[in-house]
């Protein structure tokens, strides 16, 4: 009997252990579940936070900006150049555009557009941030800048549109490259303005393209009735990130951290006026080495006015992957240098740097934009 009762809290005590085991199974599963719940809801109101942060700082940055143009729109003296009205603008920038904190652009008091800016890109997947940072940038300078993009493809044409953008086709090209003087004529036929420009699609602008156009518009130095023309040097950056590029302020802040000027030899951007001769230029094609430096060796050659804007006017290149020589490693890279040889015997690429220029702009003592004569040129 004593054996029996033995065996019997023995079965017992062993069904009290399981169920005891089962309990403490079952407790630290709801434990742990519960805990994952909580952890993973926890990352996510963390990560949705995080981007409602980063979110209102932008708006924090627009807001201020916006406050700032307000400020800035005041009743100032004005000059007159060419018939048309302009402000004369204090300029609060340092000389070097490396350094440049830049501020909010200004309205312009005057009818019509002061530049229309053009471009061409095709679609790539590896350009897509900084195609997407030029038409975010460009936008920004309306009414004052007409952005243009030249394209055939439909897709793009729709979406820089939705963008504000104008888009035109490419109406002449060779070996699928943009004929350069046909998008200069094209875009003279349907956007009226005192400049048209070209510029590479990966170059971002700051307020001192303005700054500096209304600094040579107003300019009693150059004369009044040649063709101008106005170059500059750019300011490399790697990887522009979307934060970098969505303000003025922060494309010049990373310039002046983290950018680079570039060589003299490299020019990205030609600004002129509608009196430039477009049609008698030979047709070179964008993107492709050569034809920057003897547009500049060209314009010398005849006489035109031919502006350095380096020291004023801050034109951000976004270097990506492909890096800063793209040009030279593209399809058909010789094609400009073989079409130019063939058609003139002697090519001296040198006097076409933006150091050649007859002009350049720079800043006074007071901050302001002036133009001056060149002491020594090429």
């Amino acid at each position: 009997m004593m054996f029996s009762r033995n065996n019997g809290d023995t079965c017992t005590n062993r069904r009290t252990l399981v169920t005891l085991c089962a309990v403490s199974f079952l407790s630290t599963f709801v434990f742990l579940y519960l805990h994952s719940s909580i952890t993973v809801q926890t990352f996510a109101i963390e990560k949705e936070l995080r981007g409602t942060v980063q979110n209102m700082a932008q708006w924090r940055d627009k807001i201020v900006d916006w406050v700032q143009m307000l400020e800035n729109v005041t009743t100032k003296p004005r000059t007159r150049r060419h018939g048309q009205l302009y402000r004369n603008e204090t300029n609060h920038s340092v000389l070097d555009n490396r350094t440049t904190t830049d501020s909010p652009v200004k309205v312009f008091t005057t009818p019509g557009i002061l530049l229309t800016l053009f471009t061409t890109w095709p679609t790539r997947a590896d350009k897509y941030t900084c195609h997407n940072n030029t038409v975010e940038n460009w936008r920004t300078f309306k009414p004052n800048i007409r952005p243009m993009l030249f394209t055939n493809e439909d897709y793009l044409a729709r979406e820089v549109t939705k963008k504000g953008w104008s888009s035109l086709p490419i109406r002449q090209e060779h070996f699928g490259i943009p004929v350069l003087k046909f998008m200069y004529t094209d875009a003279m036929k349907v956007s009226q303005s005192q400049f048209y420009a070209y510029a590479n699609g990966d170059i971002l602008f700051t307020s001192t393209l303005i700054k500096t156009l209304t600094a040579v518009v107003n300019s009693t130095v150059i004369p009044n009735d040649k063709p101008i023309m106005i170059v500059g040097r750019r300011t490399n950056v790697q990887d522009v990130s979307v934060s970098e590029a969505n303000s003025l302020t922060n494309v010049s802040k990373a310039a002046r951290k983290r950018g680079k000027l570039f060589s003299a030899w490299a020019e990205d951007y030609f600004v002129t006026t509608e009196n430039y001769p477009w049609k008698d230029i030979p047709e070179v094609v964008i993107g492709r080495r050569a034809y920057d430096n003897w547009l500049v060796l060209n314009a010398r050659k005849h006489n035109h006015t031919t502006i350095d804007a380096t020291l004023t006017l801050l034109a951000l290149h976004q270097t990506t992957k492909a890096g800063n020589h793209e040009g030279h490693k593209a399809t058909h890279s010789e094609y400009n240098h073989s079409l130019l040889s063939r058609l003139y015997k002697r090519l001296n690429y040198a006097a076409g740097l933006t150091s050649c220029a007859e002009y350049l702009t720079r800043y006074d003592n007071a901050m302001n934009i002036k133009v001056e004569r060149r002491i020594k040129t090429c």
